[in-house]
């Protein structure tokens, strides 16, 4: 079960984005509409999500 404590992650880029500075992921799984997708499960924290904002500018 997917609690508020965590942030789901659809995109491979945007995990390695977060794994290369330092986030852990907490559990992976495979997504329900299409199983050759996987989601990645992170910790939610506001340094989670300046980190997934930074990504958002570094695309733009």
């Amino acid at each position: 079960m997917i609690t508020t404590d965590e942030k789901l992650i659809f995109s491979p880029q945007v995990a390695k984005f977060l794994l290369n500075r330092n986030f852990k992921i907490v559990d992976i799984k495979p997504d329900r509409n299409d199983r050759n997708k996987t989601i990645f499960i992170f910790k939610n924290d506001d340094k989670l999500a300046e980190a997934i904002n930074d990504y958002k500018n570094t695309k733009q």
